[in-house]
């Protein structure tokens, strides 16, 4: 039998081993790592494989023990749920997998615990012809409660669209009156689901002047490539945090490199650096911003969201002249023209808006 030390290596071989139905070495190389790792994954995967070779009793004590550190825990819910089944125990199979699902859609951000009104709130989400109904309720309820429930389902990106956008609607209206809001929406840009909670979220927060989310914006900002946008750039711009300038530069100067292996038509480098250029228009009294969008004028890909940013940044009409001579002018730097000066005479004489 191979003796393997690292802790991961370990529990492979050991899956390995009991697919092969070498239940014995399996079972050492688990008992080996779980008396030197009783983290919650760990004991779970020694618990599995105990269920698997028909040990319920140690691995009901494992599935427990992980409960009493972790109430939250949906895949020890999923262990005990199948040993109830399989011993006709349909009350506490049924228990377990209703906390299993409860717990697996619940993010830890929103602390809300599996009770019958809540496991009631949380079928009612589900159930597409009650989701709705469902949702109004919880708007219409101003209680901390309904907060929770609505950060979990914007969490979740289930409702993509409008439902989303007026769960989130609805939290950010609660932000002077909740003082709980905030600190969940924080806690929400750590930890999400899609680029679109990012860009939301992210979005409400800047609006609010909140400088506590600006590292994890910073730290977003390179990965924000893709056509489907978290709104970094733009979020950095309406926080107008001078910090976040540096960041912005970088990221126009970088000059991509076409990977010809990368076929992911949704990811696009050069569009976060010309989302980059129009965001570092609201720095128009830093020098090295104003630095950056003049050399970015001269690259075709970033021209025109540099001249549309530097008219932001001097509100001089040169550079709408330039915006006037180009070919095509890219439905990013239109909308932003758009919504920065629509009412500008200057830009209404463009044949953009």
């Amino acid at each position: 039998m191979l003796h393997p030390t690292n802790h991961k290596t370990k529990i492979s071989l050991a899956t390995l081993y009991t697919e092969l139905k070498q239940f014995e070495k399996a079972e050492s190389l688990w008992k080996e790592v779980t008396e030197t790792n009783n983290d919650a994954s760990t004991l779970l995967g020694y618990a599995q494989f105990l269920q698997t070779i028909g040990n319920d009793e140690q691995m009901i004590c494992i599935a427990n023990k992980v409960l009493e550190s972790d109430t939250k825990n949906s895949s020890a819910y999923e262990l005990l749920a199948k040993y109830y089944e399989k011993n006709g125990q349909t009350e506490n199979a049924n228990m377990c997998r209703n906390k299993r699902s409860f717990y697996q859609w619940i993010p830890d951000i929103c602390e809300l615990e599996y009770n019958d009104e809540n496991f009631n709130t949380f079928e009612s989400i589900q159930d597409e012809e009650q989701a709705s109904k469902a949702i109004d309720r919880l708007i219409q309820d101003k209680s901390t409660r309904s907060t929770r429930f609505l950060l979990a389902i914007c969490a979740s990106h289930a409702f993509c669209g409008t439902i989303e956008n007026t769960c989130f609607a609805e939290l950010d209206s609660r932000i002077d009156s909740d003082p709980t809001v905030q600190p969940l929406l924080r806690g929400l840009l750590k930890k999400f689901n899609s680029t679109c909670t990012v860009r939301m979220t992210a979005n409400i927060l800047a609006k609010r002047k909140d400088e506590t989310i600006l590292m994890d914006l910073l730290k977003l900002l390179q990965n924000d490539v893709q056509l489907f946008t978290m709104g970094i750039p733009e979020a950095l711009a309406i926080l107008g945090n001078d910090i976040a300038v540096p960041y912005l530069c970088d990221t126009v100067a970088v000059d991509y490199e076409p990977d010809e292996e990368d076929d992911d038509v949704l990811v696009s480098p050069d569009l976060l650096r010309m989302r980059c250029c129009l965001a570092l228009g609201s720095f128009g009294n830093d020098v090295i911003a104003l630095d950056t969008l003049h050399q970015a004028v001269f690259i075709p890909a970033l021209s025109d969201a540099a001249n549309a940013a530097l008219f932001t940044a001097t509100q001089d009409p040169k550079y709408l002249v330039a915006l006037e001579e180009s070919e095509s002018v890219n439905l990013y730097v239109k909308e932003y023209l758009k919504e920065k000066h629509g009412d500008n005479e200057h830009v209404q004489q463009l044949n953009y808006l």
